[in-house]
């Protein structure tokens, strides 16, 4: 399998998707105050202690995403970074081999 990696377009897709990240962390401070205000607004003791046992799941299962988007963007990051130094460390061996080789043993060489 041959893969081909676009370093600065993984940079510009993460770049993207770490400020979409950064945004829909933004939404979960007001969901707080939100669940806090339908639950007092409600004025049922049955019905506040729903809303509140759903928000706290919620905000767990959507913290939750929001960790696992930052560990899928580092991930990306490095594996992209291992990628190039792999790349570098070929071409290093490549270099190596070819200077320390024989005019003979070069490809075309008899």
């Amino acid at each position: 399998m041959k893969y081909r990696v676009n370093p600065a377009g993984v940079e510009k897709t993460l770049k993207a998707t770490a400020a979409d990240a950064k945004e829909f962390e933004t939404i979960l401070t007001p969901v707080q105050a939100d669940a806090t205000a339908a639950s007092t607004a409600c004025g049922s003791p049955p019905i506040t202690a729903a809303l509140e046992g759903l928000f706290v799941h919620e905000n767990t299962q959507l913290t939750g995403m929001a960790t696992r988007i930052k560990a899928c963007i580092s991930g990306a990051a490095a594996a992209t970074t291992a990628y190039n130094q792999g790349d570098l460390e070929m071409m290093r061996t490549y270099q190596t081999n070819a200077a320390h080789a024989k005019i003979s043993e070069l490809p075309g060489k008899h």
